[in-house]
């Protein structure tokens, strides 16, 4: 899966919203670490309106997703 790999990675250190198997609602972060099979996100812990810039991450409790988990990812 090394195509997820290259798509992924250009969301390094971005902020993303993604929408996963797991849940619902999407996760709102920055993604922090990209491999072969995954990505890990830092959450964000609260959103002022849609200003992701304004908003407070948390780098302590990051979410693990495989690859295979994402439905769709977009930069905000």
């Amino acid at each position: 899966m090394n195509n997820n790999l290259n798509n992924y990675s250009n969301f390094l250190q971005k902020p993303v919203e993604i929408n996963t198997v797991f849940s619902t609602n999407p996760i709102i972060g920055e993604v922090i670490e990209t491999t072969d099979d995954s990505i890990t996100v830092a959450p964000v812990l609260s959103v002022t309106g849609s200003d992701y810039y304004n908003s407070n991450i948390d780098r302590e409790n990051t979410y693990y997703l495989p690859n295979s988990s994402i439905l769709s990812m977009k930069e905000l």
